[in-house]
This record gives C-alpha cells, sequence and structure tokens, in this order.
C-alpha cells in the first residue's frame, strides 16, 4: 500500500504552492490528508484498465498478469505485450505483441481465466475491433504472398479457443484494414471492399480512380484525383458533393499526396503537393493542406504535411509540420488542428512551459504559461468558450501530468512541495477554476513516458510510478488516485 505523506497540521495557506488568481477567483486550497494511493502491482507497468474499473492489466519481466480489482490477486495470462485493449463492459480484453519482422501476436483475454487465448501470431498492421469488443478484425500473412482479412467474434470464443472466420484474401499487394462504424474498410492501393461486420456481407468497389478514405463512422467515402475530391454516401453509392481544389493561380500543377482523411462525417482533408510557383528548381516541393466541406474547398495550412493524431482520451486530432524553408524569411510553425483544421495549438510556442491538455471535443484547454515580467511567476491557463482563466503558481514548476479529469471537470497536475520535514515530494493537485485541492504524496515520481489512464464512476486517475525500494534501488508500482 502506497501511503500518502501529508503534513495534516498545516492550515491551506502554507501548504497551497497556486496562488493569486485573476479576477477575483479563490485561492483557497482544500486538503484531504486522509488519502492513501494504492499501489495495485509492484514491479510492473500498466498497460490497461476497463471502463467499469473491474481489472487491471499489467506487464511485468516474465510476461503479461491481470488482476481483479479492488483487491484480486495478478495472474499470468501471457507472454511479454506491447499493448492491451479492454472491452468497454469490462467483459474481455484484446492483447497485442510488439511487431516482429513485420508481424505480431495477438490474445483474446476474459476475466476469470487463467491464460489468454492465441488468436494469431502473423496479424499484420493494425487490428480493428468494436468497443465492446464483440469482434476483432486483422490481416494475417499467409503463406505465397496471400493476406486474409480475418475476423473473431466473441459469442464464438470459449475458454479453448475462438473460432476465426477468412473474410477475404489476397494476393500480393499491401492491404490496410479500417474500421468505420458497423464497417469495415479493406484498401489496396485504389482496390477498396466494404464489410458489414453484423453479417460479414462483402462489396467488391473495384478499382477505383484515386486512393480511398472513409468516415469514422462509414457514411461517407471517396478519393482525390488531379485537382478534385469525390465524396459518396456509402449506404446507396450516390454522390454527395464533387469539389475542385487547386487554385491554379496560386498552385498551378499540384497534386494530392497520400490518402485525404476524414476525422468526422463532414470535412475531408487533402495534402498536397507541388513547385511554389516561380520557384527555382532546386527549391524542394511545397505541400499545402485543404479542406474540404459541402461548400468548397479552402487552403487550411500552407507549406505543410499533416496526419492524423491520437491525444489523451483516444480523441484524434491533425497534426501539421511545416515544410522546410525554401525563403528567405519564415515565420511558419508546427501545430495541431481539429477535424475541420481548425487551429487547436502551436507546438513549441514560444512561453508554454508545459501543455496544452484538452477536455474531451476539445471544448476546453489548459497548459502552463512563463511569466511575462522579471517578478511575476508562471500560471496555469484554462481557456474554454473564448475566455481564459489564470492561476499564479508559486514554489515549483508544475509538471507532466496535465490533464482534464471527470466528474467535476478539473485539471490534475503535478508539483513539488516542501513538506514539514523538509523533504520534497510529488504531490497531485486539481483545479477547478475555483480551487486548487491537494490530492496528496506519490511515493517517488510518475515514471517518464509511462502509461496515465483516467476512468470515471468513480471518477480515478491510474499511473505508472517510480519508487524507491527496501534496498534502496528503484523500482515501478502502478497506483490509484482516487478523483
Amino acid at each position: 500500500m502506497g501511503r500518502v505523506l501529508l503534513g495534516l497540521g498545516l492550515c491551506s495557506c502554507q501548504a497551497d504552492p497556486v496562488g493569486g488568481v485573476d479576477a477575483g477567483v479563490d485561492a483557497g486550497t482544500e486538503l484531504d490528508g486522509g488519502v492513501v494511493f494504492p499501489e495495485l502491482a509492484s514491479e510492473a507497468r500498466l498497460l490497461q484498465v476497463d471502463a467499469r474499473q473491474t481489472f487491471l492489466v499489467s506487464a511485468r519481466e516474465d510476461g503479461t498478469y491481470a488482476q481483479p480489482l479492488p483487491t484480486g490477486a495478478a495472474v499470468r495470462i501471457a507472454g511479454p505485450v506491447e499493448a492491451a485493449v479492454a472491452a468497454n463492459d469490462g467483459s474481455a480484453a484484446l492483447l497485442r505483441s510488439a511487431p516482429v519482422d513485420g508481424v505480431r501476436s495477438l490474445w483474446w483475454w476474459r476475466p476469470g481465466g487463467s491464460d489468454a487465448i492465441s488468436l494469431t501470431t502473423r496479424a499484420r498492421g493494425d487490428e480493428v475491433h468494436d468497443a465492446a469488443l464483440s469482434y476483432v478484425a486483422f490481416l494475417e500473412a499467409g503463406a505465397g504472398d496471400v493476406t486474409s482479412l480475418r475476423m473473431a467474434r466473441k459469442d464464438a470464443c470459449t475458454p479453448e479457443g475462438c473460432a476465426l472466420t477468412t473474410v477475404v484474401e489476397l494476393q500480393g499487394g499491401a492491404p490496410e484494414l479500417r474500421a468505420a462504424g458497423g464497417t469495415l474498410f479493406l484498401v489496396d492501393g485504389t482496390k477498396a471492399w466494404f464489410v458489414d461486420v453484423a453479417t460479414g456481407a462483402v462489396t467488391n468497389l473495384g478499382a477505383l480512380p484515386g486512393r480511398p478514405f472513409i468516415s469514422p463512422e462509414g457514411t461517407r467515402y471517396g478519393w482525390a484525383v488531379e485537382d478534385q475530391v469525390l465524396l459518396f454516401d456509402a449506404a446507396t453509392g450516390s454522390p454527395v458533393w464533387d469539389h475542385v481544389w487547386r487554385n491554379d493561380e496560386a498552385r498551378p500543377g499540384w497534386l494530392p499526396l497520400d490518402t485525404p482523411i476524414m476525422l468526422d462525417e463532414v470535412h475531408v482533408l487533402v495534402n498536397t503537393e507541388g513547385r511554389w510557383k516561380g520557384a527555382p528548381q532546386e527549391v524542394p516541393l511545397g505541400h499545402s493542406l485543404f479542406a474540404c466541406d459541402g461548400q468548397g474547398c479552402r487552403e487550411a495550412v500552407s507549406s505543410n504535411m499533416c496526419w492524423t493524431v491520437r491525444l489523451a482520451e483516444e480523441q484524434r486530432a491533425l497534426y501539421c509540420r511545416e515544410d522546410l524553408c525554401p525563403f528567405v524569411r519564415c515565420s511558419l510553425v508546427n501545430t495541431l488542428r481539429d477535424s475541420a483544421a481548425g487551429l487547436l495549438s502551436i507546438s513549441g510556442e514560444s512561453g508554454t512551459l508545459l501543455g496544452p491538455a484538452f477536455s474531451e471535443g476539445f471544448t476546453a484547454k489548459a497548459r502552463l504559461r512563463a511569466a511575462t515580467a522579471p517578478d511575476a511567476v508562471p500560471s496555469l491557463e484554462w481557456e474554454q468558450g473564448g475566455v481564459t482563466t489564470k492561476r499564479a503558481v508559486q514554489g515549483a514548476v508544475p509538471q507532466a501530468p496535465l490533464l482534464f479529469v471527470p466528474g467535476p471537470r478539473r485539471v490534475l497536475y503535478l508539483q513539488e512541495v516542501t513538506e514539514p520535514d523538509g523533504v520534497q515530494r510529488h504531490h497531485l493537485w486539481t483545479w477547478d477554476l475555483q480551487h486548487a485541492v491537494d490530492l496528496g504524496a506519490l511515493e517517488g515520481f510518475p515514471l517518464h513516458q509511462g502509461a496515465v489512464l483516467v476512468r470515471d464512476n468513480p471518477p480515478a486517475l491510474y499511473l505508472d510510478t517510480v519508487r524507491p525500494g527496501a534496498d534502496g534501488r528503484l523500482g515501478t508500482a502502478v497506483v490509484r488516485v482516487p478523483l
């Protein structure tokens, strides 16, 4: 059991290292000195906790372990894995190994089972599934350069094994698999297939004019070719719209680069490449992102290439990286953008020390900003609805993790506090725009690049920590922090 180390006799004015709020916000602090952060697993790394918080999956030196929460014993269920996904109802978990020679192993596990069930040792690329893990689909490398689309269904899995179905077989090529709502989208170059998850029915779209894309919910699909973007209704195949993206006066002869992107059901984002107008041959090709919807296309980001990234809470966003500057002067920066290519944040923004962190749906943003005057101190900023609330930070500069937590919405951050015994310890704090609350001290500190998971009902934080052992050596532990 981890033990919170707090000076319980202190008043809030002594223990609160955060104060001095803009616009009259209450700077008071509420201490909860009775909290103990349970150590759920020692010498382990956090892989997964299901949404209902009924089990924990962790990685240890000799393999992968699962344990019932809150106090169950850990049982080894598989060899070393890279990642785990939990069904949203806590009924199953999917385990994935690190790739070796381009293929990986997949396992299926049910709570209460002692061993995970092997699905394949030859998975290629990313596996796909729904939130309930009612099915898992993956591409499997076979003999003779054959790749098969394989599917396992939860109701066809027993403790002895899972029955697999071969849905499509392809010879050669470089197929990719995506999940879109209740549809699987199989792509090989410009060829594409729809697979209905419920029935397994396959619709062969054949060879299309351009590399096809599909929306996250599977309601739209299309492609870009030359200077056009075409979007179709996935259910009927009827055209939704057809737009010219290229501005021949500013970007003559430019062409689409790679596959267009849809992060919602409305906007199509097209990376393009071409020679800058009037640029000498030795100047590298330029890149721009065009954002298209029912009204037409616009150049959303110039001199950038963009791709999809996953942020906290599995939110998908666009990361745009500036080209190497081909001109005398450049002021371009890398950015994070939303599904319509709207600006979310500037990467490496001057003055930002930590963050930004985003709430679900990108409705709020938090970050730590450096002091702007010689006698000032850094401040936490919470931006929402066009209003920015600041809270001056006294004492040690906050550190990662910085993230939003639920019930009610708060920003969580880490800050070193000097306690009455003179020892500096890492405390976790939350701020709800009114009060900063000291949740307690960690025994040790968060593991750099370790896992951090937030769960609701009840709100809790799970994270990897590093702490000294009885022999003085540093070890790892998985800790649960009530929120």
